[in-house]
C-alpha cells in the first residue's frame, strides 16, 4: 500500500502503514475470517489508491470517512464472530478486545486528525462517554480536545488582522505565537491588550471551516445509518439529525459572543462560583472573538486534583449545579460540555476551587414550556411520579407509539443514575441494552419504533447528560446526578406559579358560623404539627357521622413542586382505595355460602394450582399470606396490566415465594387480580366491577359516582352523562374535542378493558397509572374524578420506594 500512494502525501502513507498494522493483528486473531480482515483493511486501500490517482477534493474526503467506519464496523463484527467460537478466559477475553480497540481508536484519531472539520466534534463526544466506550477509545480519543495539529501562525495573523481592522501591534501588547489550543472550529491565542493591559485570549476561526463541516455532517449522517444498521440499539440517527441542524451556529461567533453575556449575568444573579470569560466589547466579529484570559487546569487532568488537594467529587458536584442550573431554571446552557470546555481555577491567595465553563458556540435555549417539561420530568423521576413524566412528555412534545409508563420511568431514572467507576457503567449499559434489545425483538414489527417525535431540545439536554456522566466516570467521582438536578427542577416549578396563587397558611378552611368541635380542633393541631415536622405536603380530612359532615379540613400545598393551597375538592391520587372494595364483595360472597375463607382458591379456579399455590387459600389470599406479593413482577406493558385475561393468566403461572400462609407481605398489585380470578369462579363467571356495581354501588345509592372500571355493556350507566366527568390520562388519552379518530379508538378501548383513566387536564392534574386494581375512586365520595377548576390536582402520598418502583 505504501507504494501506491507518492511521497508528497506523508499522512497518506501512514494510514496505510497503520493499516497494515491493524491487519496484522486481525491475521493473528482472525484466522476464521482473514477474508473480512483483508476486505476491512482493503478499503482504505482503496481509498487511498483514489488519492494517487486523483487529486484531493472533496469526494475523496469523502472517501476516507466512509472506507475508514467500515474499517472499524468490520472489525468489531469479525472479533465478534471470532469470539464467539473460539471463547477464552474473561481476562484473555478482555485482553484481546482492549488491544484491537487500541488499534481501531489510534487508527480513527490519525483520520481525525488529518481531516479534521466536523469529525473533531464527533471524536470530542467519544471521548467523553466513558460510562459507554471501552477506555483505549476514550484515552486515545481526548487528545482531540484541546490537541489538534497547530495552524500556520502567519495565516492566523492576517487573518485576525483582517477580522479586526488593524495590525496586531497595534491591538496587543504582547502576542504568544504558541497557541493555548487548536480545536475543531478555531485556535486560540494568548494577548495583552494594549490599551488596559489586560491578559485576553484570542479566538480565531479556521478558513474554509463552513464547507468542511457541512459535509462532514452529511457523511455523518451516513454512517450513523450503518452503524443503526448492524447495531439495532445503537440507533442515534434522531440524535445526530438535530446535533447537526444546531452545530452550524458555532461558526457564528457574534452569536457566542452574546451567550456568553447572558449567562455571566444569570450565574451571577443565582449567586453561583462559577467563572465564564466576557468578551471584550468591540472586538468580536463573526469570524474572531477577544475574551477574558481566566487561568485554570483542565478538568480531566486527574493529577492536579490530588496535588493541590481538592475534593474532586465536590467539585463535579458544582460543575452539575451549574449546569442544573443553566438548563432547569435559566433555559440557557451549554450543550457541548466535553472537558476541553471545563477548567478548574484555584485562586494562588485564596486557594478558592472554580470551574471554568468555556465555549458558548453550541448554545440550546429553551422557551418555558420546554424547561419547565424538562423540570417537571426530572421531579418527577426522582419522586417516582409517572403521571407526571408522561405530562412532561405530552407538553414538550416527545410523542411515542406506545403507552408504558413502567418503561418510560426506568428509562429516565437510568439516564439520571449515579455515577460509578467506568467498568461498572459500562457493564450497566450493556445490559440495559440487552434489556431494550429483548424487548424490542418481542414486539410487531410495526410497534419497534418507540418514538414517533423527537424535540429537538431534549436531544441536547441528554447530550449534556452524557458527556458530564462521561466527564464524571473518567475522573472516578461518584454524583448522584438525579439528586443534584432536583432540587433545581423544583425550583424552577416553583417560580412558575405567580406569587397570588401560593399558599400563605398551612390550613385552608371554608368559612363557618359552627365552632369547631373538639375533634376538628385536634385534628388542626395534628396537621400543622405534620406539616411543620416536613411528614406531610398536602393533605384533605372530610369526617362524617351518622350521615353528618362533622369534619371538614385541608392543609399544606397541592405538591412540593406545586406551591398552591389544597382545596376541599382538589384531586389526589388515593392509592389501595380499592383493596378494601374488593375485599368487602369477597366476603359478601362468603356470607352468602358461595366462597368459604378455607376453601382453596384453585377450586374456584382450577389454573391456579400450578407452580406451588395449591395449597393456598382464600383465607390467605385476603391476609397478603398468599407468597404472591412481588407479582405480577416486571416487564409487563400497561396494555397487558388492563387485560383481566392477561392478568388472571400471569397470577395463575405466578410462583409463590413462600409456601402460602407462612408470613405476610403486602400484595400491593396482585390483590385486585387474586380476588377478581377467586369472584368470576365464584359467581360462574360474573366480572368483579359488575359484582361491586350491584351488591356495593345500588344498595349505597352511589351507582352513579363510584365505579371498578368501565363496563360499556352494563346500560345501567349513562355514558353520555358520565363522559365529560372522566379525567384523562395524557400520551394515549385525550378529552379534547380536536382529539384524532385514532385517539378517540384508543380511549375508548381502555375504557373497554376496564382501563383506570387518570387526570391529565392541561390546567395542572396529574396522573398517576395504578393498575391495582382498576378502580376509578373519588376521595369524597363525588363521582370518579372529573375535570376540575385550575387549583385542582391529583398526588399520590405515602408510598414506599420500594412499592413505588414496582407500580
Amino acid at each position: 500500500l505504501a507504494v501506491l500512494v507518492p511521497a508528497g502525501t506523508g499522512w497518506s502513507r501512514q494510514l496505510a502503514s497503520r493499516g497494515l498494522a491493524l491487519l496484522a493483528q486481525l491475521g493473528a486473531a482472525l484466522r476464521p475470517a482473514t477474508a473480512l480482515g483483508w476486505l476491512a483493511v482493503g478499503l482504505p486501500a482503496a481509498a487511498l489508491l483514489y488519492l494517487r490517482v486523483v487529486a484531493w477534493s472533496l469526494l475523496a474526503r469523502r472517501l476516507v470517512v466512509y472506507s475508514t467506519a467500515a474499517t472499524v464496523l468490520l472489525c468489531l463484527r469479525c472479533m465478534r464472530f471470532y469470539c464467539e467460537r473460539r471463547p477464552l478466559p474473561e481476562a484473555e477475553d478482555q485482553q484481546r478486545w482492549d488491544a484491537l480497540h487500541l488499534r481501531l481508536a489510534r487508527l480513527t484519531l490519525f483520520v481525525i486528525q488529518r481531516l479534521e472539520g466536523f469529525w473533531v466534534k464527533v471524536g470530542q463526544y467519544l471521548s467523553a462517554r466513558s460510562d459507554v466506550l471501552p477506555q483505549p477509545w476514550t484515552e486515545t480519543l481526548s487528545t482531540l480536545q484541546d490537541e489538534l495539529p497547530v495552524r500556520c501562525l502567519d495565516v492566523v495573523q492576517r487573518q485576525i488582522q483582517a477580522e479586526l481592522g488593524a495590525p496586531i501591534s497595534e491591538l496587543f501588547s504582547t502576542f504568544d505565537p504558541v497557541p493555548l489550543g487548536t480545536a475543531s472550529i478555531a485556535q486560540v491565542h494568548k494577548a495583552t491588550l494594549r490599551s488596559t493591559n489586560k491578559r485576553v485570549v484570542i479566538k480565531v476561526q479556521h478558513m474554509g471551516i463552513d464547507t468542511l463541516m457541512r459535509q462532514d455532517m452529511v457523511n455523518l449522517e451516513k454512517i450513523v445509518g450503518w452503524v443503526a444498521y448492524l447495531e439495532p440499539n445503537f440507533d442515534f440517527k434522531p440524535i445526530i439529525r438535530a446535533y447537526t441542524g444546531a452545530a452550524v451556529h458555532e461558526l457564528d461567533f457574534l452569536r457566542e459572543a452574546e451567550h456568553l453575556r447572558t449567562v455571566h449575568a444569570n450565574f451571577q444573579r443565582a449567586n453561583l462560583d462559577v467563572i465564564v470569560p466576557l468578551p471584550v466589547d468591540g472586538m468580536v466579529t463573526r469570524h474572531c472573538l477577544v475574551m477574558d484570559y481566566v487561568e485554570g487546569f483542565k478538568v480531566s487532568d486527574a493529577s492536579e486534583y490530588d496535588a493541590q488537594g481538592i475534593d474532586r467529587d465536590a467539585l463535579l458536584k458544582k460543575i452539575c449545579q451549574a449546569f442544573a442550573h443553566q438548563i432547569l431554571v435559566d433555559g440557557v446552557f451549554n450543550a457541548d460540555p466535553h472537558p476541553g470546555n471545563i477548567l478548574i481555577n484555584v485562586d494562588p491567595v485564596t486557594h478558592r476551587v472554580r470551574p471554568v465553563l468555556l465555549d458558548y458556540g453550541l448554545v440550546c435555549r429553551l422557551d418555558d414550556r420546554i424547561r419547565l417539561a424538562f423540570a417537571r420530568m426530572v421531579a418527577s423521576a426522582a419522586a417516582m411520579d409517572f403521571g407526571g413524566l408522561l405530562r412532561s412528555f405530552e407538553e414538550m412534545g416527545l410523542k411515542l407509539s406506545r403507552l408504558d409508563p413502567l418503561n418510560d420511568m426506568k428509562g429516565i431514572r437510568f439516564v439520571l443514575r449515579e455515577t460509578k467507576p467506568a467498568a461498572e457503567m459500562r457493564a450497566e449499559f450493556r445490559q440495559f441494552q440487552e434489556e431494550k434489545l429483548q424487548q424490542r425483538a418481542q414486539l410487531p414489527a410495526s410497534r419497534r419504533h418507540v418514538v414517533d417525535a423527537w424535540p429537538g431540545d431534549l436531544l441536547f439536554f441528554f447530550r449534556v447528560t452524557f458527556l458530564l456522566r462521561g466527564l464524571f466516570v473518567r475522573l472516578s467521582g461518584r454524583v448522584n446526578y438525579l439528586s443534584v438536578l432536583t432540587p433545581y427542577s423544583k425550583l424552577a416549578l416553583v417560580q412558575s406559579v405567580p406569587p397570588e396563587l401560593h399558599a400563605d397558611t398551612v390550613l385552608t378552611m371554608r368559612p363557618t358560623s359552627q365552632r369547631p368541635t373538639i375533634l376538628e380542633g385536634s385534628l388542626r393541631r395534628l396537621l400543622r404539627q405534620l406539616y411543620k415536622e416536613g411528614l406531610l405536603v398536602g393533605a384533605q380530612v372530610c369526617v362524617y357521622h351518622r350521615g353528618v359532615k362533622i369534619v371538614d379540613l385541608h392543609a399544606g400545598t397541592l405538591s412540593s413542586v406545586d406551591p398552591r393551597p389544597v382545596q376541599s375538592d382538589s384531586l389526589f391520587n388515593c392509592f389501595s382505595v380499592s383493596k378494601a372494595i374488593s375485599a368487602l364483595a369477597l366476603l359478601q360472597l362468603v356470607d352468602q355460602n358461595l366462597v368459604r375463607l378455607t376453601d382453596k382458591v384453585s377450586q374456584h379456579w382450577p389454573d391456579f394450582a400450578c407452580n406451588g399455590k395449591h395449597s393456598c387459600t382464600v383465607e390467605h389470599v385476603l391476609t397478603h399470606t398468599a407468597g404472591l406479593a412481588r407479582e405480577p413482577g416486571r416487564g409487563l406493558s400497561l396494555e397487558q396490566l388492563l387485560s383481566w385475561d392477561k392478568m388472571l393468566q400471569v397470577m395463575a403461572e405466578a410462583r409463590p415465594a413462600h409456601s402460602p400462609g407462612a408470613k405476610a407481605a403486602y400484595h400491593f398489585l396482585s390483590f385486585g387480580w387474586l380476588v377478581g380470578g377467586i369472584v368470576r369462579g365464584a359467581t360462574q363467571g360474573q366480572h368483579l366491577q359488575r359484582l361491586i356495581r350491584q351488591r356495593i354501588a345500588f344498595p349505597l345509592g352511589v351507582e352513579s359516582e363510584f365505579f371498578m372500571g368501565f363496563d360499556p355493556t352494563d346500560t345501567t350507566i349513562a355514558y353520555a352523562d358520565l363522559e365529560p366527568r372522566i379525567a384523562s390520562v395524557v400520551n394515549g388519552f385525550f378529552d379534547s374535542a380536536n382529539a384524532s379518530p385514532d385517539m378517540v379508538r384508543r380511549f375508548t378501548q381502555l375504557i373497554q378493558q376496564g382501563g383506570r383513566l387518570g387526570d391529565s387536564d392541561d390546567d395542572g392534574g396529574d396522573s398517576d397509572d395504578n393498575s391495582d386494581d382498576g378502580c376509578v375512586s373519588d376521595d369524597e365520595g363525588e363521582g370518579s374524578p372529573a375535570r376540575r377548576p385550575r387549583t385542582k390536582q391529583k398526588k399520590k402520598e405515602g408510598k414506599g420506594a420500594e412499592e413505588e418502583e414496582d407500580e
